[in-house]
């Protein structure tokens, strides 16, 4: 494929104008969005809201006028109460219940004779119809209710609301009546019932005495319990005499096992038989020292006393060890004995638990009795007197219901409210019609204005066009800059013209290939007239270029038709100067598509595609391009890498988002410089004429960014900042 050529680096301004129309972030729809919405659909809206009234209206006209009969009642409740579960607290939900009671209902019928009333007599559910003209209302934080009666016949309505009130006072009272009765013979009947159950649970209490022989529970258990505290002490006691004899037989056995210091025990030291040993022991010991003195060491005498000496020490010894042995036998005798009595002790106090035991449970099994006893006793004395305030009360024929105020024939129907009815009519149209205003948008996916230009193609808008006549046997109309300069669409063609210069401030970026998606979005149409905005400015000189060589169209408008043109120069059959059209207007020439090829693709792929670029480049300030679709052939996307700028056209309302966005995204992929979109087809609304006109038809505009042209005021403010860098 051939290089693109006449690409050039963009000036700082540029940049900063290509940021400043760069479509912003899509964010939550705001509260202009709303009200652009309302304004965009408001034929929605108004149909909706006219349909809506027109049925209000239809209503009001046909529908028969209602009376309404109202009487207040107050609900009284009583000073006494009874057992709850056998007769409803009274309460004034359950007065407005009985109120709406098919009982209630029968029995107003039959008293005030409605049975005959001809809106009930042919009725399959008399009491439902009749309940169905009734209305009863609690009056909130009050003890009264309203009821309403409601007929096409004011004083039959206001007749039968007094009808109601007087017999629900009679019906309340009777069933008042009806239902205390029923109370006296249920709680008599179980006044009866808790009777016997009290003396059965006497006779259970005097059986158990007797089968169990007890006269006092009370005294056994207190008898039972002393018995186990001395048992307890024992078995202390004789548990402290075991501990106190075996540490001291351990003691004694210690001496024994050292064969040490048993001379020093006291029971060795207070025996008898060791005193006496010890005496003499100590007489011999007081001869030795005496012969001593007198014989010599040897001497016989003095041996036989020495002798005589060891024999009583290992006497005095075998005594001691005899002795404390006795004792240590005697401590463990003792020790044994404990145990023996501990265990006589702990087998008397098992007993006397076990009695424990007995006893306390009969005691709770007679506590429970006569527990149950008291309850029942209880209960059966609250019976009592409930039966008799239940007859007080039949005696005393209290009613809960009064009539505070009774029905008045009324003056003016209750419905159809028909004021309220245009009022709510205006307010659910209005309502519906947005919900379908915003309903038709939802499914609305195509692109219809410079928002959505921003929101969904992410490009510049660079001005709108709306539907112009396309008649096919004058095409010329098509030249609008040209035959009727002061119109509103050529000044539209010229705003798109402006906003094209201020992006190319340099000058540096001459051609420019306008195209579409699809066919018959209007791309001739913009071409045409954008080349002749330029060429009216008599500063440049513009060729419009015809490079739909499948449909072209710029021979017919121009009235050049058999001339020849592109596809003769690129197949070498026709020089640069042949191609070139004068037309009427001074500054602008005209290249149609030529003779036409079967297969322009290789064509512009050619050498010779880049030759005409170079020459027209040569001759010409500025080339527009006149294209074939994008989706569906590659023609223009080859063209699309040759040329500065590429301007895509797109029919208002008619093309998916999506395949727009395919035609974009190609454009792109091909390495072509979108600069922006041009909205064909608008819609011609008296605010977007108005834009330009006043009343008198001079022509005006608007600042900000308001209006197709609210596009200046962001130029305007770019170059008035940075006009110093320019």
């Amino acid at each position: 494929m051939i290089e693109p050529n006449f690409k050039e680096k963009r000036s700082p301004v540029e940049e900063e104008f290509d940021d400043t129309l760069a479509p912003a972030e899509e964010e939550g729809l705001q509260f202009e969005d709303f009200i652009k919405i309302i304004k965009k659909r408001k034929e929605v809206v108004v149909v909706t809201v006219i349909t809506v009234l027109l049925v209000v209206f239809f209503y009001n006209l046909t529908a028969k006028n209602i009376y309404e009969g109202t009487v207040n009642l107050l609900f009284k409740k009583e000073d006494f109460k009874l057992i709850p579960n056998i007769i409803p607290e009274e309460t004034i939900e359950n007065q407005n219940k009985l109120l709406t009671s098919r009982d209630f209902a029968r029995n107003v019928m039959k008293q005030a004779h409605l049975y005959e009333y001809a809106g009930y007599k042919n009725s399959p559910d008399p009491e439902l119809s009749f309940l169905g003209d009734i209305k009863t209302q609690i009056i909130k934080n009050t003890d009264v209710i309203k009821i309403s009666y409601f007929s096409p016949v004011p004083q039959f309505a206001a007749s039968v609301a007094n009808s109601i009130a007087d017999q629900f006072a009679n019906y309340d009272l009777e069933k008042k009546g009806k239902t205390i009765k029923e109370a006296i013979d249920s709680l008599s009947g179980e006044s009866e019932i808790l009777k016997k159950k009290i003396e059965e649970i006497d006779n259970k209490i005097q059986d158990f005495n007797k089968r169990n022989n007890i006269s006092s529970i009370a005294d056994q258990k207190r008898f039972t319990n002393m018995k186990m505290d001395s048992l307890n002490r024992q078995i202390t006691d004789s548990e402290t005499q075991k501990m106190k004899y075996q540490s001291e037989a351990n003691r004694l056995q210690k001496y024994l096992d050292e064969k040490e210091g048993l001379s020093s025990l006291s029971e060795v030291r207070q025996n008898s038989v060791i005193n006496n040993l010890k005496n003499d022991y100590a007489r011999k010991l007081t001869e030795l020292s005496k012969l001593e003195t007198q014989l010599k060491e040897k001497h016989p005498a003095v041996l036989q006393l020495k002798t005589e000496l060891e024999s009583l020490q290992r006497t005095i010894d075998n005594e001691s060890r005899k002795v404390v042995q006795n004792q240590v036998e005697e401590y463990k005798a003792l020790v044994a004995f404990n145990e023996q009595q501990q265990g006589i002790l702990n087998g008397e106090l098992k007993k006397q638990m076990a009695l424990a035991s007995d006893l306390e449970r009969m005691s709770s099994e007679v506590e429970a009795l006569e527990r149950e006893k008291a309850a029942k006793k209880d209960i059966y004395n609250k019976v009592l007197k409930n039966i008799d305030e239940a007859r007080t009360a039949l005696s005393m024929k209290i009613s809960s219901v009064k009539i505070i105020d009774s029905a008045e024939v009324p003056s003016s129907p209750a419905r159809p409210k028909r004021a309220q009815n245009v009022i709510l009519g205006i307010i659910l149209g209005i309502a519906s019609g947005i919900g379908l205003a915003f309903f038709f948008e939802h499914l609305d996916n195509t692109v219809n204005d410079e928002d959505d230009v921003d929101q969904y193609l992410k490009l510049i808008f660079l001005g709108g066009i709306p539907k112009i006549a396309e008649e096919a046997d004058n095409v010329a109309k098509w030249l609008i800059v040209q035959n009727q300069p002061e119109s509103v669409t050529a000044s539209l063609f010229k705003s798109i013209r402006t906003n094209l210069v201020f992006m190319n401030k340099t000058g540096a970026r001459k051609s420019i290939l306008i195209t579409s998606a699809l066919p018959e979005e209007g791309k001739t149409l913009v071409a045409s007239n954008l080349a002749l905005a330029y060429a009216l400015q008599k500063k440049e000189k513009v060729v419009l270029l015809d490079l739909d060589l499948r449909v072209p169209m710029l021979g017919e408008i121009y009235k050049i038709e058999g001339q020849k043109g592109v596809a003769d120069f690129l197949l070498g059959e026709a020089g640069i100067d042949e191609i070139i059209n004068k037309t009427g207007t001074e500054f602008l020439s005209v290249i149609t598509a030529g003779s036409g090829s079967k297969n322009p693709t290789d064509l512009f792929m050619s050498d010779k595609m880049k030759e005409l670029f170079a020459a027209l480049s040569s001759r010409f300030d500025k080339i527009i391009i006149d294209s074939a679709p994008i989706l569906g052939m590659v023609d223009t996307l080859i063209v699309s890498s040759l040329v500065n700028d590429v301007i895509l056209v797109v029919k208002a309302g008619t093309n998916h988002r999506d395949l727009i966005n395919k035609a974009k995204n190609r454009i792109t992929d091909a390495g072509g410089k979108l600069c922006g979109v041009v909205l064909n087809y608008l819609k011609e609304t008296k605010g977007f004429m108005d834009y330009y006109y006043d009343k008198e038809g001079k022509k005006k505009g608007k600042t900000g960014d308001e209006g197709p042209l609210g596009i200046f005021s962001k130029i305007s403010g770019i170059f008035q900042q940075r006009g110093k860098n320019v």
